[in-house]
């Protein structure tokens, strides 16, 4: 599955699946039916998730 990274104004949401390393200082996470790129230091809470990209900065939020 291809990863992407999320368009500024973008959400996903989803139950959150595997989190595998995608590289230096990134993840890619299964959200949903997506695999996005996140930065690794980004807090993911298990379960059903909401993610943000606003001006650049990544904002989560649990269901």
């Amino acid at each position: 599955m291809n990863s992407r990274h999320l368009n500024d104004g973008e959400e996903v949401y989803g139950d959150l699946g595997p989190i595998s390393p995608a590289g230096d200082g990134t993840v890619s996470a299964l959200i949903g039916d997506q695999a996005i790129l996140l930065p690794a230091s980004l807090k993911l809470p298990s379960g059903h998730i909401f993610v943000l990209r606003l001006d650049g900065e990544h904002y989560v939020r649990e269901d």
